[in-house]
């Protein structure tokens, strides 16, 4: 039972985690794709991202859990001196305090420069594409970037407003851009 204990509050504290970390790593995976848009479609406007997810690397989720580990240890020890059920010495905690204060930055350092972070991350980009027969048409583009936020696969889910067939979206190599 303890096992199952400690299993579920570590899948609950790594979701957690992780959530944190998705903020910025979402940002950089839209700049990424924002950026092989541009360089990739003749043109592209209105865009939407959807359905976010980074498949994260077990060596990064173990340095998430191990600073989550030593904050919450150092939480503890701060509400047990505060609650008064602190036993040794002033010294004494002082010490183990700042041991764990220093261990936090440490992890924390760790964490925010790990190299190797994602396996791959993947989001569905919407947006209002150039096509071969005039107007735009809505495609929606599962892409999935790697560790670097490079894209390295783009598929096309669905599109909306797609003539026929022979509709095609305009990239921009062999085009001529408009000024």
């Amino acid at each position: 039972m303890t096992k199952l204990f400690l299993l579920l509050t570590g899948l609950t504290l790594l979701t957690s985690i992780s959530l944190q970390s998705t903020g910025s790593d979402e940002k950089s995976v839209e700049q990424g794709v924002l950026a092989w848009a541009d360089s990739i479609f003749y043109h592209h406007e209105e865009y939407r991202f959807e359905q976010y997810h980074a498949e994260y690397t077990d060596e990064y989720q173990i340095a998430i859990l191990r600073l989550k580990m030593y904050q919450d240890k150092q939480e503890n020890l701060e509400n047990i001196k505060q609650k008064g059920f602190y036993k040794k010495t002033k010294e004494e905690y002082t010490k183990e305090h700042n041991s764990l204060v220093n261990k936090n930055i440490e992890l924390k350092s760790i964490v925010e420069n790990f190299q190797n972070k994602a396996k791959y991350y993947q989001i569905l980009f919407w947006s209002n594409i150039k096509t071969n027969q005039g107007p735009t048409a809505y495609y929606s583009h599962l892409v999935t970037l790697n560790n670097d936020f490079k894209v390295t696969s783009a598929i096309i889910k669905s599109e909306i407003g797609k003539k026929n067939d022979k509709t095609k979206i305009l990239y921009a190599k062999g085009t001529k851009k408009k000024k």
